[in-house]
């Protein structure tokens, strides 16, 4: 269904460029579309990790094992296949991590100078961790709440714009 509204993006952009396609009611309603299907996309795979911090250590492989195949990247995977560069649609701030987090989630974060980059690391790190769990390589805790806390602030940040 992404698909739908990534093509005709990728179509202006070829023939008319970003600065031009950017002010136009279009793109604008197919930027909103694209951030909420990451937004929802996000927020279930915020969901399932929390399952796994949440589970009895006893089962923890097994259920990381089996959220690992639930977790879903389909969305910002049609983003990245299409080659319009990611920043097109997220453009906004980065999130205020003035929250009484871990000092080195707030130092590895700082790191993100745009918002663009920040969803791409929620991707990479996702990627990562689901990847390890299909394994069944163990993955430390802190790995694992770092994952879910830049899903948090992330969400937090967009809340108000992706409901409006």
């Amino acid at each position: 269904m992404i698909d739908l509204v990534i093509g005709p993006v990728t179509e202006w952009l070829v023939k008319k460029g970003a600065e031009k396609i950017q002010s136009s009611a279009e793109f604008q309603h197919s930027r909103q579309a694209i951030r909420e299907a990451v937004f929802r996309e996000i927020r279930f795979n915020q969901a399932l990790i929390a399952e796994v911090l949440d589970g009895k250590a006893e089962d923890s492989a097994a259920l990381a094992k089996c959220i690992a195949e639930e977790m879903d990247f389909s969305a910002f995977s049609k983003l990245e296949d299409s080659f319009v560069p990611i920043r097109l649609f997220f453009d906004g701030t980065c999130p205020d991590v003035r929250d009484k987090a871990d000092g080195s989630y707030r130092e590895w974060s700082s790191q993100l100078k745009s918002e663009a980059e920040w969803v791409e690391r929620i991707y990479l790190r996702s990627r990562i961790l689901r990847a390890r769990w299909r394994s069944g390589q163990p993955q430390g805790e802190k790995s694992v709440r770092y994952v879910k806390w830049l899903m948090a602030q992330w969400l937090k940040n967009l809340q108000p714009a992706a409901t409006s």
